[in-house]
C-alpha cells in the first residue's frame, strides 16, 4: 500500500463475516474472491469493482456487501 493507505480486517471466528476499515488513496486490489460474507461501508470517496460479471460502484454513504464469490477485480 502506498503512502497513506492503511487497513485493518476483522473476521468472526463462529459465523463466515469479515469486515474491514480502510483508507485507500491509490491501492488497489489483484482479482481475488471471498469465503465470507465481507461488508463495509464507504465513508467518503468512492470505490470501483468487478464483481459477478458486472461493474460497480460504491459511494460515499454506501454498504457494500460481498458474498462468498467467484474472484472480483478492481474497475
Amino acid at each position: 500500500m502506498a503512502g497513506d493507505d492503511w487497513a485493518r480486517y476483522w473476521r468472526a471466528d463462529s459465523v463466515p463475516v469479515e469486515a474491514m476499515h480502510a483508507h485507500f488513496t491509490s491501492h488497489v486490489y489483484h482479482r481475488h474472491s471471498h469465503e465470507s460474507y465481507s461488508f463495509g461501508v464507504t465513508e467518503t470517496g468512492a470505490q470501483a469493482f468487478t464483481c459477478r460479471h458486472g461493474r460497480h460502484v460504491s459511494a460515499s454513504g454506501a454498504v457494500p456487501r460481498q458474498e462468498a464469490s467467484p474472484p472480483c477485480s478492481p474497475s
